[in-house]
């Protein structure tokens, strides 16, 4: 069993913009966000909402887009909860 947890792969936690861009086959407000973020090279990389809150609205982002990152970050972060087995 040592042996075994010697060659484990330790995974790093998959970040917010790696998340959302694997959203982009969803047909709803969070993959149609996901799919501009895709074609976007300026996309920040941050750990805050704030951070991308902070781009959109400097990119003068409309009302939806800026409901549809706040649903994906929400949707991200239940995630990354621990899920409890029954």
């Amino acid at each position: 069993m040592e042996e075994i947890k010697k060659f484990q792969i330790k995974r790093r936690p998959l970040s917010f913009s790696s998340w959302l861009k694997r959203q982009r086959h969803k047909d709803s407000a969070v993959g149609d966000l996901s799919r501009d973020v895709c074609h976007d090279s300026d996309w920040p990389r941050g750990r805050t909402l704030k951070r991308f809150l902070d781009y959109l609205t400097g990119r003068y982002a409309c009302p939806g887009a800026i409901q549809a990152l706040q649903q994906a970050w929400a949707e991200f972060e239940q995630l990354k909860k621990p899920r409890r087995v029954t």
